[in-house]
């Protein structure tokens, strides 16, 4: 087998560029995309799918390609945990819907707004080719994903399990990096990148994880994603500019705002005087008046 390198263009991005773009799964996006535009699979169940970082880079492979590939994302697309508590303040479950709408109406794409033991029910035994388990990291949850799902593989099928690296994150390592430590001595069928939050790779069958271990040059997505994270950091510095320009004229035109102000204020002050010294004049015309008609009618 010859394992094909793809430079694919992320249609998604266009319509949600910050949550996918930069998302913490997006670091895997060239990984992803290869793994289906080269091992072809007929279902991938994604469990957790948030703003589609992930699902949208397999359904990219399937639409350029012209795959028959059925893809499932499963998520509540609600709050859950304390890891995505502040997320939800977005409409997430509409973000992933219109992108889907948008880019990929002619792929399978199917949705399933549920949870991940409701899901299972829908599948038979040995029938996923791909299982992604992003959903909640602590151990128990991802222990309990991995073996209520794994019923459900093919015997040659491939896992996928985000956010096994080790990074400090919301104070602690999280529970999936445990749990995948300790199925690496299960299932010696394995691969890793410990880039962007870590991907794990479990093979289900020896053949399979030769077939791609023996092409695939883990180096190579190393390097794309070094490219990458230096483009993000250009990017960030170029918005930290861009922010500081619109910082600026905020400021001036909040101090133009204050002269308009001022302007206003000592006009209305000038208009108050002018008020003033207008009524006073009449006044002192219609005393004036009204003395000489006093005068008039003292000279008959």
């Amino acid at each position: 087998m010859t394992w094909n390198y793809y430079t694919p263009e992320f249609e998604c991005d266009k319509y949600n560029r910050d949550m996918l773009k930069y998302s913490p799964w997006s670091g895997h996006r060239l990984f992803g995309y290869d793994l289906i535009a080269n091992l072809k699979p007929n279902v991938v169940v994604e469990l957790g799918s948030f703003y589609g970082c992930s699902m949208f880079a397999f359904a990219q492979a399937v639409k350029d390609l012209k795959l028959d590939t059925v893809l499932y994302g499963v998520d509540l697309w609600e709050t859950f945990d304390k890891f995505t508590e502040q997320d939800y303040k977005e409409d997430i479950y509409g973000a992933f819907l219109r992108v889907k709408e948008t880019c990929f109406s002619q792929q399978h794409v199917k949705m399933m707004k549920m949870t991940f033991d409701q899901a299972a029910e829908y599948f038979e035994e040995g029938s996923i080719d791909i299982l992604h388990i992003d959903g909640s990291h602590f151990y128990e949850d991802v222990k309990h994903d991995f073996e209520i799902w794994s019923p459900k593989l093919k015997k040659n099928s491939i896992v996928l399990f985000h956010d096994i690296g080790d990074e400090i994150i919301n104070g602690g390592i999280m529970g999936s990096h445990t749990y995948w430590n300790e199925l690496k001595e299960q299932y010696p069928w394995n691969m890793q990148f410990d880039f962007s939050c870590g991907l794990g790779v479990l093979f289900m069958s020896e053949e399979i994880y030769r077939t791609v271990t023996e092409t695939v040059k883990k180096d190579y997505y190393q390097k794309q994603t070094n490219s990458f994270d230096v483009q993000m950091k250009d990017d960030l510095r170029k918005l930290s500019f861009k922010l500081k320009d619109a910082e600026f004229y905020i400021s001036d035109l909040k101090h133009q705002l204050e002269i308009k102000d001022s302007h206003l204020e000592k006009y209305k002050a000038d208009r108050k005087k002018l008020q003033d010294d207008y009524e006073a004049t009449i006044r002192g015309k219609d005393e004036y008046i009204s003395e000489l008609e006093g005068r008039l009618k003292e000279i008959r």
